[in-house]
């Protein structure tokens, strides 16, 4: 009977314990919450200086389409068509790189 009695103190104590520590958690996520809602306001109100015309600030609030994933093929590439495909690359990088202008 003192032995049950041992086990079910020890087990009380330790549930005390986990739920001392998880009330402790539960403060600093409360206190980390509204820390955080403070520094959101503080960034709210430093970037309300800025102005957008309404044509953009529609465009913005505009859902974005997805973008569609590349379709791959399975199709082998044989080692005179590997030169010729990165020649092509090559060519077409290059000239995205000259369509760039210095401001």
């Amino acid at each position: 009977m003192v032995a049950v009695q041992d086990w079910s103190n020890q087990a009380i104590e330790e549930m005390d314990g986990v739920t001392q520590r998880n009330a402790a958690l539960v403060e600093e996520a409360a206190a980390a919450a509204q820390s955080m809602q403070e520094e959101a306001r503080k960034l709210s109100n430093a970037v309300s200086i800025f102005k957008l015309d309404d044509v953009y600030a529609s465009a913005l609030l505009q859902p974005k389409p997805l973008a569609t994933p590349a379709k791959f093929t399975t199709k082998t590439i044989v080692p005179g068509q590997r030169k010729a495909i990165s020649s092509a690359v090559e060519r077409k990088v290059i000239n995205k790189a000259n369509e760039w202008e210095e401001f």
